[in-house]
């Protein structure tokens, strides 16, 4: 029984040291830090701009021999992706310049698509800039 009575005495009296001001030690808030440190290690994505768009656009106005050499450049999913917001006479008006082939293709994946969001679609649309770019 003794030591028990010991035992809890030593307790308290660690307790009172524990609780004074000065002793008391502020730890950051651990949530805090880790969004601080996602943020910092985190890409900056780039906001898709009008000139990125005027870029894309090109894509319509070219010939025949131009859109072949970029088709064969690009994936037949980048580039559905990619028109998965335009309109209908944009699409046949490409579709027609396009290699039978390849048209096909491009036909039946955006019939498989569905309707994408518009950031999935500023990302092929930009990859196809790219390219785009770098072959004109």
């Amino acid at each position: 029984m003794n030591v028990l009575s010991d035992f809890i005495g030593r307790v308290e009296r660690n307790c009172e040291k524990i609780t004074d001001d000065a002793a008391v030690i502020h730890l950051p808030d651990p949530a805090g830090l880790l969004k601080k440190k996602a943020a910092k290690s985190a890409p900056k994505e780039k906001k898709p701009t009008a000139k990125s768009n005027v870029n894309f656009d090109r894509i319509f106005k070219l010939s025949k021999k131009e859109l072949k050499t970029v088709v064969s450049e690009i994936n037949t999913k980048t580039l559905a992706y990619s028109l998965a917001d335009k309109a209908e006479e944009q699409l046949e008006q490409l579709r027609k310049n396009l290699p039978a082939a390849y048209r096909d293709e491009l036909v039946r994946i955006m019939k498989e698509l569905g309707k994408p969001r518009k950031a999935t679609i500023e990302t092929y649309r930009n990859k196809v800039n790219e390219v785009l770019k770098s072959l004109i």
